[in-house]
């Protein structure tokens, strides 16, 4: 139950991450400034010069507090300086102007460090009263209910094409309460041109630029890869070697312990054979015939024996004709040993050699 409950409120939460990521980065505008080539701009709070004409300008973000009813913005630069222009239109029904309402700008070079700078609707300085060199001018209407201002921020060394730079646009209003309120009216990422063909000449070498790190970033993707499979490789054949090392040494090992086994099997199937003969002597002082007949049997079983060893079968075969052997000798022995034994024939007779002695 609460698993479906869990993956939902998962992906709610995504989106709403991924809709505030869309926001944030389509809040900030990303405009080209070309520079201004016309006759230059004075700053005295009026931004109906025609050098203001060529400038980049729009209406600024809609006021959801209801504090404003209109801005217009501007920008351009010039060799010397960064010129902003805007006009700030206040809700008439709600209140008037006051001496903390203003307009002011923050600019961030390179994504490293900001500089906020403005002038209040009563021509005071905001955030920035100690930089003279920065140039301000404001001019309100007669019923305080809009100003024209005009800020030129200085630029300390030569512009390069390409130069960017955050600018943020801010007003300042005071309601009814007199509670102030900060109202963001424009958020832009600029970049710097000294003109179009300089602009377009830029952009192709950083394209091109572009295009060589990402042609460099592969050639080391596939010569790291390439050593990789190399190195993989080689531990591959030396893994291999080692095993088929490591099998021959056992196939040596085992056909060593077998020859060795045969010979000791050989040495005690002849240790057997003499055992047999040395048991038999006895029996050969006591009857000729039949150790003749044994001993003349005797290598056939042996032969035999060193047969099995080889083989399974020739085993088979060897015991089936010691029993063949053992089947037909056994009658010949039962009869030598049953038959009685001779007498010497040069012996006596023992009544002629040894005759009763008479009685006395």
């Amino acid at each position: 139950m609460l698993k479906p409950i869990k993956t939902t409120l998962t992906i709610l939460c995504a989106l709403l991450i991924f809709s505030c990521a869309s926001f944030s980065v389509s809040a900030q505008a990303e405009i080209v400034l070309i520079k201004n080539e016309s006759s230059p701009i004075t700053v005295d709070g009026n931004i109906g010069e025609a050098s203001w004409d060529s400038a980049f300008w729009e209406s600024g973000m809609t006021d959801t507090g209801g504090l404003l009813e209109y801005s217009f913005l501007r920008l351009c630069w010039d060799n010397n300086y960064l010129y902003i222009a805007a006009t700030i239109g206040h809700n008439t029904s709600l209140n008037q102007l006051s001496g903390t309402d203003g307009f002011y700008a923050e600019l961030t070079f390179a994504s490293e460090w900001t500089r906020s700078f403005g002038i209040t609707c009563f021509n005071q300085p905001l955030y920035d009263g100690t930089d003279l060199r920065i140039k301000k001018a404001v001019r309100a209407d007669v019923l305080n209910y809009f100003y024209d201002v005009e800020l030129a921020y200085p630029f300390t060394s030569k512009i390069a094409d390409g130069t960017a730079i955050q600018v943020r646009l801010l007003a300042k209003v005071t309601d009814q309460e007199g509670n102030v309120h900060t109202v963001p009216l424009g958020d832009y990422q600029t970049s710097l041109y000294h003109s179009e063909a300089s602009m377009q000449a830029y952009l192709a070498a950083k394209t091109a630029s572009a295009k060589a790190e990402a042609s460099s970033k592969a050639a080391t993707s596939a010569k790291s890869a390439s050593s990789k499979s190399e190195s993989g490789y080689s531990a591959a054949s030396r893994d291999a070697a080692s095993k088929a090392a490591a099998s021959s040494k056992r196939a040596a090992s085992a056909s060593a312990g077998k020859s060795s086994g045969t010979k000791y099997a050989g040495a005690a199937s002849h240790n057997t054979s003499d055992t047999s003969e040395t048991t038999s002597q006895p029996e050969e002082a006591m009857q000729t015939t039949g150790v003749a007949e044994s001993q003349a049997a005797a290598p056939v079983p042996e032969a035999m024996a060193q047969g099995a060893a080889k083989s399974p079968s020739r085993s088979f075969v060897a015991i089936i004709g010691i029993a063949a052997a053992a089947a037909l000798l056994t009658p010949a022995i039962l009869l030598i040993i049953k038959r009685p034994k001779a007498k010497p024939p040069h012996l006596p007779d023992e009544d002629t050699e040894n005759p009763a002695a008479p009685a006395s």
